[in-house]
């Protein structure tokens, strides 16, 4: 039994450095695609003011540092900041303060306006939730290069690695139990109803919804897939086999979404939890085939009474992929420490015996390294390699004052592996109620959890649904068309920012309509009647982004907001599209 855990629950520390990079990636990424509408979404001046959202629309447990401020500026900092955390989680430098506080920072952002969250925001908050009880600097990071006495485990097995193995575990599970609408079984016309939203789909897509034989073979495919998952996830015989055949399967169903429809960062957020489960066996077959012949013989030596040299040849050494034991104090051989003195330079010994100092030291790592070989045609290049050496020699200019920042800002400290019982319980305790609250969701009583428990859940963010495209997927969609009026009676196209008359016909693709996901969500939810109350203020924010660029009688003075709704029929028709009137507004009114 001890062996069955470990073969499902434990994850290798190579597995844990490429969700680290990964989750770096993605939180880097969702910060620049929303640092586009920075205004819109997160200002006094925006579609949700901080007054309004307070007032009318957050419940007793929002919590949001976004919301300590209205103005663009302080967001701006804000994202800054989670940016340059983002990146430290990258790089894997302090890894475990720069997850907590990631965590907190895309929490709170989230949670400044909710109207724009999808399903891979949810998950990408809980793989980071669950991330802070991981070693996720064990390898291939600033903090393993720095460490005190290199960690010899391969794989490590704890409550945060089960922890956030159910969570992926819970996705598929709970998002097949609720699709219970017969478009998925037996009919099998899921996949064709997801496609004819046409607010979603790409031209791929587009091009796809013309084969109903293989749309249905689709919806099959994916419910079967979804439904088994845990057990592909989760084998408890052959675990790396069918593990292996499982993340296959799992990551080319995602990758077909990411094509087919536009989710945003959905799918990707999605394939990246799926990659914790790869096995060490595939990283151990990876690194064979990426050896350089003769790599082992490599060696690098520093000069190890000075630290800046020590930290930089150690960090140099794991971020081009070798084994520490490359790197050696110059000090213990009598004669290349000789040479390093005569050249003041780092030295590097190649596999052919040749002594290579300054840059072209650097060159040869890259040559022989399983990761960065190609990066070696390049830096010889001459221009490259002449800027390399002239860089060198700044660096070697200023050791000193570098190795006094480099005790401050990169001190030796060792990456802790255990949870230890107090953190242990922390997780336990997180996982049961992540566990309950789905189960609740499911059956419909989330309403009736206990006052404590709901207060925790809804605190500390763990709440999520997955009812993507559940019970079935949607089948109203259609198009915006934004009718307005300036001072001097001029009829202009306002949802497109054009000074002419505006379109009524159905675009030929609908999804590019918008400027990105987060206007299509926040766009695709204003339509429905449950966010009514929500169109005022776009509408205010609609007045103020067109005014602001305009004078005189070419302000915006009034508009109408029409929506084209469709309705998708079983029979692969679409009913007429109706037009409907959300909202009329009129910027210069003083009952606004």
């Amino acid at each position: 039994m001890p062996k069955l855990i470990k073969d499902l629950f434990a994850i290798d520390v190579r597995t844990l450095a490429l969700f680290r990079i990964g989750l770096g990636v993605l939180l880097l990424a969702d910060l620049v695609g929303r640092s586009f509408d920075l205004v819109a979404f997160y200002t006094d001046r925006g579609v949700l003011p901080r007054a309004v959202y307070l007032a009318e629309f957050a419940h007793s447990y929002t919590w949001s540092i976004h919301l300590l401020n209205g103005q663009w500026w302080w967001q701006a900092v804000l994202f800054l900041l989670a940016g340059v955390c983002a990146l430290c989680l990258l790089f894997g430098y302090h890894t475990r303060k720069m997850t907590v506080i990631s965590w907190f920072f895309l929490t709170s952002l989230q949670y400044r306006n909710p109207m724009i969250l999808q399903g891979g925001d949810a998950l990408l908050r809980m793989l980071l939730f669950w991330a802070m009880f991981l070693p996720l600097g064990a390898y291939y990071s600033v903090d393993a290069a720095l460490q005190k006495q290199p960690h010899t485990e391969r794989f490590i097995l704890s409550w945060g690695t089960v922890a956030i193995l159910v969570q992926v575990g819970i996705v598929y599970w709970f998002t097949t139990a609720l699709k219970q609408g017969i478009q998925w079984i037996p009919d099998g016309t899921a996949v064709y109803y997801a496609l004819m939203i046409d607010q979603f789909v790409t031209p791929f897509g587009l091009w796809l919804r013309q084969f109903p034989l293989v749309m249905q073979g689709l919806t099959y495919f994916v419910f079967a897939l979804e439904f088994s998952a845990l057990w592909l996830l989760f084998p408890v015989v052959k675990t790396v086999r069918i593990r292996t055949v499982g993340i296959v399967l799992l990551l080319l169903m995602h990758l077909g979404f990411s094509v087919s429809l536009s989710l945003g960062l959905f799918p990707f957020v999605d394939m990246l939890a799926i990659l914790l489960f790869v096995p060490g066996d595939f990283w151990d077959w990876i690194g064979e085939k990426l050896k350089k012949p003769g790599a082992e013989s490599l060696r690098l030596y520093h000069d190890s009474d000075c630290g800046f040299c020590t930290k930089m040849a150690h960090i140099i050494i794991v971020f081009l992929g070798f084994s520490p034991d490359v790197s050696r104090a110059a000090q213990s051989e009598h004669y290349l420490y000789t040479l390093m003195k005569q050249h003041h330079s780092w030295i590097v010994v190649a596999p052919t015996g040749e002594v290579c100092y300054e840059f072209r030291a650097f060159v040869v790592l890259c040559r022989y390294s399983p990761l960065f070989f190609w990066l070696a045609p390049l830096l010889s290049v001459s221009f490259v390699h002449a800027i390399g050496t002239k860089s060198y020699a700044l660096v070697r200019n200023h050791r000193s004052y570098l190795s006094r920042m480099s005790a401050l800002f990169f001190p030796y400290q060792q990456v802790r592996f255990s949870l230890g019982i107090f953190f242990s319980g922390i997780v336990l305790m997180c996982l049961s109620l992540v566990l309950w609250w789905n189960i609740a969701d499911m059956v419909q009583t989330t309403s009736k959890i206990l006052p404590i428990v709901r207060a925790t859940v809804l605190t500390l963010h763990l709440d999520q649904k997955w009812n993507m495209f559940a019970p079935y997927p949607r089948t109203d969609d259609g198009w915006y068309v934004i009718e307005g009026v300036l001072k001097d009676g001029t009829v202009v196209d306002v949802f497109h920012g054009r000074e002419e008359q505006p379109s009524y016909e159905k675009p030929a693709l609908v999804s590019a309509e918008y400027k990105n996901r987060y206007w299509r969500k926040y766009l695709m939810s204003l339509s429905s009647q449950q966010y009514i109350q929500r169109r005022l203020y776009y509408g205010q924010y609609l007045c103020r982004t067109w005014n602001i660029q305009a004078t005189g009688d070419k302000q915006l003075a009034t508009f109408r907001i029409y929506f084209f709704q469709e309705t998708t029929k079983d029979d692969y028709r679409v009913q007429e599209p109706t037009q409907r009137q959300l909202w009329r507004h009129d910027c210069f009114s003083t009952d606004l």
